[in-house]
């Protein structure tokens, strides 16, 4: 976590750069998004990818996107990945499947509930949200954690693109 964190005026909790993984040239991270105050049972959780052809973006863009979410009391992830210049094909999927393995492994700590994730994005960033959909349980999509086999599965509850200023 970083110092950069705090509580809007919205009501949310920002947890910047929380690392999901460690690969070998860097941390990947993400961005969590909570409702603040207390949580009442386990909150649906969602994951936004940003768009960008792979070959640009930040998930500094998800913010905007995941706060109307955040606000209705889901539990938001906007996830970095490595872009097309940092690696090959299909390295992106394999990140965008490590963080949400992140959130299922550490949903106990985080209030989610790990029956409830479900994933969108815009332009390249729906795309993930698609592969993910629909390659759960493909082993050689799912990669390994810091150079683990993951304990936790990356299946999702639902996926999504995200239009202008919302996920659908």
């Amino acid at each position: 976590m970083t110092a950069d964190n705090g509580t809007n005026a919205d009501g949310v909790t920002i947890e910047r750069d929380v690392v999901y993984n460690q690969d070998p040239r860097r941390p990947l991270t993400l961005h969590l998004l909570r409702p603040a105050g207390p949580a009442v049972g386990a909150r649906p959780a969602i994951a936004y990818f940003f768009g960008g052809a792979i070959r640009q973006g930040s998930k500094d863009r998800g913010i905007d996107v995941l706060l109307p979410f955040a606000r209705r009391g889901y539990d938001c992830a906007s996830a970095e990945y490595r872009l097309s210049g940092e690696a090959v094909f299909p390295a992106a999927v394999r990140d965008c499947k490590c963080a949400i393995r992140f959130l299922r492994a550490n949903s106990a700590a985080l209030g989610i509930d790990p029956n409830r994730i479900g994933a969108c994005g815009h332009s390249s960033g729906g795309y993930m949200a698609t592969m993910l959909g629909v390659t759960g349980g493909v082993a050689a999509l799912e990669g390994t954690a810091a150079g683990r086999t993951p304990p936790a599965r990356s299946r999702l509850s639902a996926t999504g693109s995200a239009r202008q200023s919302s996920c659908a």
